[in-house]
């Protein structure tokens, strides 16, 4: 048992380096990238997120920014800004770190469902498509990434709900998504997703799995 234990750590290790090093591979250029698009209106031009003073914070949790509210994500740039100024490498790191975490999380995620080859294929594909090249190489789409990760954790909690019917599993899971939908509202979708992951098993649509789904239901709802 003493020798099987690090060996298990090590292949557990293992799919996560490789889609790490994939990661890296793949989007390390972008630290070099300066901000393009609509970067200069949510970084350089938004003097709200260049100081964390508690007016700013007020702002960013009572009013939209070009007609998007999203208070998580304007607090995230604010808070690499009072790391690293207008630098655009930190704007970008900060995106590549996000990446890797939602990499790290849809691998988890499908090994939960499938076999570990299948969760490491469909990690690699979901390391480079295409949208997600576009994202990681566009600051401002922090609020997609931040919002996806939180998603994933959300979803994470669910299936932890699932199988062990503890409470704190299902509070967590709202939390997170609520978080999720104050980083950008396209995860208000979530319900759609525990349900078809619900719908994998045969008593799916009895009302004791039904309510499950009510704090998900009602938080989308809210947001929407």
């Amino acid at each position: 048992m003493l020798f099987r234990s690090p060996r298990r750590g090590w292949r557990r290790a293992l799919p996560h380096a490789l889609l790490l090093a994939a990661t890296l591979g793949i989007y390390l250029q972008t630290l070099a990238f300066d901000f393009v698009w609509d970067d200069g209106q949510y970084i350089i031009d938004n003097f709200n997120i260049q100081a964390l003073s508690w007016e700013n914070f007020s702002r960013w949790w009572s009013q939209p920014h070009l007609h998007n509210y999203a208070p998580l994500h304007l607090t995230l740039l604010a808070m690499v800004h009072a790391v690293a100024g207008l630098n655009p490498w930190a704007f970008h790191l900060a995106q590549l770190a996000l990446h890797a975490l939602c990499v790290c999380l849809v691998y988890q995620l499908v090994e939960r469902m499938e076999r570990a080859r299948v969760a490491l294929l469909a990690a690699m594909f979901f390391v480079a498509h295409a949208a997600n090249v576009e994202t990681v190489a566009w600051v401002s789409e922090t609020k997609s990434s931040l919002a996806l990760a939180l998603f994933l954790l959300s979803f994470h909690c669910f299936i932890r709900y699932r199988q062990r019917g503890a409470p704190l599993d299902a509070g967590l899971s709202a939390a997170l998504l609520a978080a999720s939908l104050l980083a950008k509202i396209s995860t208000v979708v979530a319900p759609a997703v525990f349900l078809a992951y619900d719908l994998r098993e045969p008593d799916a649509l009895q009302w004791r799995k039904l309510r499950g789904l009510l704090p998900a239901v009602l938080i989308a709802g809210a947001f929407a």
